[in-house]
């Protein structure tokens, strides 16, 4: 217990509180963007999404308990535990888009793409951490490989995520030492290769691993305007409604794009764009400045980790959260393609946000580790 007490003096309450301001945030836009009218705010999708949060911060609470190193002694049954649960989704099917992400057990359903980021993050930080100055071409091929793996099996259902996985593993390699002017080398020549095949594909049909909804957002983000009532609507229509926002937006509950269901996925994807309309430009910015915090705070336990293991955990988490961040909010002001990423602790969807909160006490646990225990 004297050891415990020891650790909890270290806790930094920052990380916790801007999880749940920005948790709040969500709450409140979801129920803005899911009801017509503020005098009935609990939506069913505001009450799942606080009953997904009760179980996140408990979630949370309770990672924070065991010295996050234990990890380390079980990343390839969690790493492998994640590759089980995704490969039982692909097999199993379902009809739409999100039956096939998800995982049902009875009136409980959860997307293992979310979990296997996690899993993705902890492999690599078991596998680069065994190096203590360069990184070994074996080291190199199993993170790698042991990113490749999920990536295909997530690529289908899950585009958005897939490359959640690629970025993680960029941004671990480069805290673990790997040269930035090459991870910057084979970042462009990938976005080359890949727009190539693409075209290749629209040319010549040359076979691609993406569905036909994949390929048409990618292909609209060009020019919106070429399907303006089809692939083409959420980005114009979400674009509509950030800029009527304006310095102070509509109000709460006043958003004409949202309240009249012109934004599709306005609760999950799209959620950014029901906060530009209805809070305006201020109320973005303080959204972002709280998303900010949340980065710079991870960089911070990144650094300050007292091992190699957790700095590259901590690095990991921390680009998973700025990848989501700049992504969704990128794609719903026609900057980047719709890829179907949530925004962390805002978007409407329990899975996200019990593996986010899961994520936040990771970094607890980490930051509250920094320093030797004397007794």
């Amino acid at each position: 217990m004297r050891y415990n007490k020891k650790i909890f003096r270290q806790v930094d309450i920052t990380l916790p509180l801007l999880a749940f301001l920005l948790v709040c945030t969500g709450l409140i836009m979801i129920s803005s963007a899911t009801q017509v009218s503020p005098e009935a705010w609990q939506t069913p999708h505001v009450q799942r999404q606080v009953v997904s949060a009760i179980i996140g911060f408990l979630l949370m609470l309770v990672v924070t308990f065991f010295d996050y190193r234990l990890f380390r002694d079980y990343y390839l049954f969690i790493y492998g535990g994640a590759l089980a649960l995704l490969v039982v989704n692909l097999f199993r099917g379902g009809a739409g888009v999100a039956a096939q992400r998800s995982i049902s057990i009875g009136p409980l359903a959860f997307q293992p793409s979310e979990l296997t980021k996690l899993g993705v993050i902890i492999f690599l930080g078991y596998i680069l951490s065994r190096e203590k100055e360069e990184i070994s071409m074996t080291s190199l091929g199993k993170a790698i490989l042991g990113t490749f793996v999920p990536f295909l099996l997530i690529l289908q259902n899950d585009l958005g995520t897939s490359l959640v996985l690629g970025f993680i593993l960029l941004v671990m390699l480069y805290i673990a030492g790997f040269p930035g002017l090459y991870l910057l080398l084979f970042s462009g020549g990938t976005v080359v290769a890949v727009f190539t095949w693409i075209v290749a594909h629209i040319h010549w049909g040359v076979w691609l691993p993406l569905k036909e909804y994949q390929l048409m957002r990618i292909i609209v983000f060009w020019n919106p305007g070429m399907d303006p009532f089809g692939y083409g609507y959420h980005l114009i229509q979400s674009k509509i409604a950030i800029g009527s926002g304006n310095i102070l937006g509509k109000g709460l509950f006043q958003g004409t794009q949202s309240r009249l269901n012109f934004i599709p996925e306005q609760h999950t994807d799209f959620i950014f764009s029901v906060l530009g309309e209805e809070m305006g430009f201020i109320g973005a910015l303080v959204l972002l400045v709280l998303y900010l915090l949340l980065i710079l705070k991870g960089l911070h336990i990144s650094f300050k980790a007292k091992d190699r293991f957790g700095s590259l955990i901590a690095a990991g988490i921390t680009g998973m959260f700025g990848f989501h961040i700049f992504v969704n909010i990128g794609m719903t002001m026609g900057v980047f393609p719709v890829t179907g990423l949530p925004l962390p602790f805002v978007s409407y969807g329990g899975s996200a946000l019990t593996t986010n909160l899961l994520a936040i006490g990771i970094l607890m646990n980490i930051y509250m580790r920094r320093q030797k225990i004397y007794f």
